[in-house]
């Protein structure tokens, strides 16, 4: 009776060491998980990240390889393309907004990237003596139109207004060049929530492209 008692003792004490070790086997794995989680989610957000200024550049390369010719000057309300064109050779297929907002596009992140404001900015600027571009006149705007090639002008579109030279800055003969500059912006999404330290970072992730196209 007594053998009987002890064997059943042993036999409980083993189930509840057994027990005892899937507990801690699956706690220590959930903090093994939890550094690993954390890398993979941050390693996406530096590439959305990367992905976002990307998008900038081929934006403003796009709106450049469209509207760097002069009867596309100012951009912002002359390039559109056959619109405004007299020969087909130097015809630009498509607005200054269409031609940035497909070129934003062509990147991982696809249309999850999109123009801040739905709008292109187009202006003139001078280069001061520390090399930063500064703006000069006023800005121009170009909008939303009908989409596709030889869209017609988006009536609230503005023209950028200039100065003859840049006066006050380093080479006070130089003349203002005419610039696209292409603000997106892209909304990130951590992949394990509240897990990850990728959560506490900005999901709001910006970029600014510009480009001389004069």
């Amino acid at each position: 009776m007594i053998g009987q008692m002890l064997r059943r003792r042993r036999f409980h004490y083993a189930e509840s060491e057994r027990g005892a070790a899937a507990v801690e086997l699956a706690f220590a794995l959930f903090l093994l998980t939890i550094p690993v989680m954390n890398v993979v989610d941050l390693a996406f957000y530096a590439f959305t990240w990367m992905q976002t200024q990307n998008a900038a550049q081929m934006g403003a390369q796009a709106g450049f390889s469209n509207c760097n010719t002069a009867d596309a000057l100012p951009a912002a309300m002359r390039c559109y393309g056959v619109n405004t064109s007299t020969t087909s050779s130097s015809a630009n297929n498509l607005t200054l907004f269409d031609a940035v907002n497909q070129g934003i596009q062509e990147t991982a992140l696809n249309s999850t990237v999109t123009l801040v404001s739905s709008q292109v900015t187009d202006g003139y600027f001078c280069s001061s003596s520390a090399n930063v571009l500064t703006q000069v006149g006023t800005l121009g705007y170009a909008y939303a139109d009908a989409g596709g090639v030889g869209a017609s002008a988006n009536t609230n579109d503005v023209a950028p207004v200039g100065v003859s030279t840049c006066s006050g800055f380093q080479d006070t003969s130089a003349v203002p060049g005419e610039y696209i500059v292409v603000n997106v912006t892209h909304s990130y999404q951590s992949i394990f929530g509240f897990v990850s330290v990728a959560s506490l970072l900005p999901a709001t992730m910006t970029a600014t492209a510009y480009v001389r196209i004069d």
